[in-house]
């Protein structure tokens, strides 16, 4: 479980690190968790470490840390970073520790080629296939995320939503995912309550789906809407649909897993 913001193109980081501490704090957007929070919204916060991924153009760069990002200074260094690509992540565990590595994002290099992950949601499916690329951690994330590299690697897209497709017993499993040349990002949420393992098990819709915006020069997807200059409108990533921008030229396209 999480809050997640991915900002590609020319933008300012500052705001994209004050966003995610807004959603991590639990001061923003109302949801299912915070509503049913008998300390009610500010209750709900997201305090088992944080991650960023970021990419000028040349290089990735991986941070992690396992304090509550609200608390953890060291954050605003990335205010100052420049980037073509900027993915944050703050992590409120359902499984493994708060310990690195198991805070997201996630990076794997496989021949050569570098991938990135960071998910919200919780996936009780055995994921077996997920022994192809050995985890680093012991999270649900990272072991979905191999499942879903090997997809991408096998087949490509079709490969990697076929394998998103066949998930059973999960509360969530939106996502970004991405490698130098592209990145994508999915909304994807359990209605079935008979494979939600929560008390009480009901789907979340609000809680994962992702939001959408695009000044023309920048692109921001987000667990939640944040206050971002020039941008005047978020629009919802629905159920099942997936973006994939090229981070050359900033194109979209979108698909449907199913």
């Amino acid at each position: 479980m999480c809050r997640m913001i991915m900002a590609l193109g020319d933008f300012d980081p500052g705001p994209v690190v004050d966003g995610l501490l807004l959603m991590a704090s639990d001061q923003n957007e109302k949801h299912e968790c915070n509503r049913c929070c008998k300390g009610g919204q500010g209750s709900f916060t997201h305090r088992d470490g944080w991650g960023a991924l970021e990419y000028d153009g040349r290089d990735f760069k991986i941070t992690r840390s396992d304090l509550f990002c609200v608390e953890d200074s060291s954050i605003n260094a990335l205010k100052s970073d420049y980037s073509r690509l900027l993915v944050l992540h703050a992590r409120k565990h359902s499984s493994g520790t708060r310990a690195i590595p198991d805070p997201h994002p996630f990076l794997k290099t496989i021949n050569g080629q570098d991938f990135f992950f960071c998910h919200n949601g919780t996936v009780w499916d055995d994921l077996n296939d997920a022994r192809a690329f050995e985890p680093d951690g012991d999270t649900d994330s990272e072991r979905l995320f191999s499942v879903l590299l090997k997809g991408y690697l096998d087949q490509g897209l079709t490969g990697l939503k076929r394998r998103l497709w066949e998930l059973r017993e999960f509360s969530g499993a939106s996502f970004f995912f991405g490698s130098r040349d592209f990145a994508c990002a999915c909304t994807y949420y359990n209605m079935d309550r008979s494979t939600i393992r929560l008390k009480p098990p009901t789907p979340r819709p609000s809680y994962y789906t992702l939001k959408t915006a695009n000044t023309g020069n920048a692109i921001f997807i987000s667990s939640e809407t944040v206050p971002m200059p020039k941008v005047s409108e978020w629009n919802r990533l629905e159920r099942g649909r997936i973006v994939i921008i090229d981070q050359e030229n900033l194109s979209c396209r979108l698909e449907q897993i199913y």
